[in-house]
């Protein structure tokens, strides 16, 4: 709960199979980007207003995201990281119950499913970097506003990962965090990384901030 709100935060698995009409599996277009349209769908099929976007904004670059009022006093927001393709649906609002209901039919009408903590709090081996990258904006996106000491956990080892492009992301998903654990993870990244890349990107971070 945080400011007289409860937040039902599911991140989404990637949509690689889906199941076909006659019980067999249907590949998706693996070209056709993240689950904005599904995420669309539900608001179409619920008539749920739009009440905020940030299509036209700088920070659309890089990221996707849209709020729907569900009811009053309920919402549900679609976030996306763009160079990851990973995304978080976020229901909330101030009654607990409503908010639990709401994100259950959720995943249940529209046949989503969501990374269960356990799968949020691991990380894949070292050979696969690709996966490794994803693992922390997972992390991220789960977390989102409030601090979660474990899924910081993930994000903060992998500051120190051997792989240079995994420490990118550890850094640059902090865009998605607000507590100052991650200003904390940054300055130590921007003075004490081996890699020029990661201290100049940690830097330029920082300054975001100051």
């Amino acid at each position: 709960m945080a400011d007289g709100y409860y937040f039902k935060r599911m991140v989404l698995r990637d949509p690689a199979h889906e199941p076909g009409p006659d019980g067999g599996v249907v590949l998706l277009d693996p070209a056709g980007g993240g689950q904005l349209p599904r995420a669309e769908s539900i608001a179409r099929a619920g008539k749920w207003p739009l009440v905020e976007t940030n299509e036209g904004d700088p920070d659309a670059e890089y990221q996707c995201f849209r709020t729907w009022g569900a009811a009053p006093g309920l919402w549900m927001s679609y976030l996306e990281d763009l160079s990851t393709r990973t995304s978080v649906l976020i229901v909330f609002g101030p009654d607990e119950a409503d908010v639990g209901e709401l994100s259950r039919r959720v995943l249940l009408m529209f046949s989503l499913r969501s990374y269960s903590r356990e799968e949020l709090l691991s990380m894949p081996g070292h050979g696969d970097e690709r996966e490794r990258i994803k693992a922390v904006l997972r992390a991220a996106l789960a977390m989102g506003d409030t601090f979660d000491e474990e899924l910081f956990s993930v994000i903060s080892s992998a500051s120190r990962d051997p792989r240079e492009m995994v420490r990118v992301a550890a850094a640059w998903s902090t865009t998605y965090l607000s507590c100052p654990q991650s200003l904390n993870m940054l300055e130590t990244m921007a003075r004490t990384d081996p890699d020029d890349q990661v201290r100049h990107q940690a830097d330029d971070l920082l300054a975001q901030y100051r």
